[in-house]
């Protein structure tokens, strides 16, 4: 029986819950849609003002905090002094006044703003975690080639990117859906979607060095004497390891070990 809008709504909030047991195309419906919620959330998260900002902010803080506010409001005009004064038996005119705004109030909505505004006229390098998911999400989307054979995929990057890349072994349930070649990094990168009994994930490789994304990929799992550079902690994640020349990514709304586990399915069974 298909979702309807309020249980689609809860699946897509529940994060990684299991979606096995839904129909292929409810399935299909909130992977992309948690995609979709992940890819703002990093698209926010990838806006940084830097530490200089921050310090900026600090400061004017603290200089705001040591200065004495204002004994008055302002006003809008200043009366002369005999028109201040009203004639016997007149009513008092009122002059109104904008209500007092504390310095630090004014320093710290000035810096909000900076904080927001400039990114905008300057725009930071979209982090790993978001360009990636961007591609994890154009792949959810259908926007790929649609070859399903793991030969024909390989071929395909080769011909766009110069090199053979690896393949998954493919387990019971599982199988690829198509492949795209998309820019990484400022660099081409060529991806594949593999669909997975519980959700989708997208393997990613490109010519990128592990020194090159450890400032994004803090986390690092160790596995068969194998480093893995990982991150994402709500939503889409992802997780990286270098083989030879080439960097691989494994991303999508799974743990961090089921991306493990894609990565190492690329590699030869005895390791």
């Amino acid at each position: 029986m298909a979702l309807d809008e309020r249980q689609l709504e809860e699946r897509i909030q529940a994060g990684e819950a299991e979606v096995g047991d839904l129909e292929p195309a409810d399935r299909d419906r909130v992977v992309e849609l948690r995609a979709v919620r992940s890819r703002l959330k990093s698209a926010f998260a990838s806006v940084e003002g830097g530490p200089a900002l921050e310090e900026q902010i600090r400061h004017a803080l603290r200089h705001a905090a040591a200065s004495p506010p204002p004994a008055i409001g302002v006003g809008l005009t200043a009366a002369p002094d005999d028109a201040r004064t009203p004639a016997p038996g007149a009513a008092a005119p009122t002059h109104f006044r904008f209500p007092t705004v504390p310095r630090w109030l004014l320093a710290a909505a000035a810096m909000v703003v900076l904080a927001v505004v400039l990114p905008m006229l300057w725009p930071t390098t979209p982090t790993a975690q978001a360009q990636l998911a961007s591609i994890h999400q154009a792949n959810l989307a259908g926007k790929t080639d649609h070859l399903t054979e793991p030969n024909a995929i390989a071929a395909n990057i080769r011909n766009a990117l110069g090199f053979t890349p690896l393949m998954p072994r493919l387990g019971q349930g599982e199988k690829l859906d198509g492949c795209c070649v998309s820019e990484f990094r400022k660099k081409k990168a060529a991806s594949y979607l593999l669909r997975l009994p519980e959700g989708a994930v997208s393997i990613v490789v490109t010519n990128v060095s592990t020194k090159q994304l450890e400032s994004d990929l803090r986390k690092r799992i160790e596995r068969r004497g194998r480093a893995f550079l990982a991150c994402g902690h709500d939503g889409c994640k992802l997780v990286a390891l270098q083989i030879g020349d080439q960097m691989y990514f494994a991303v999508g709304e799974r743990p961090h070990e089921e991306l493990v586990r894609v990565l190492m399915s690329l590699l030869p069974p005895e390791e």
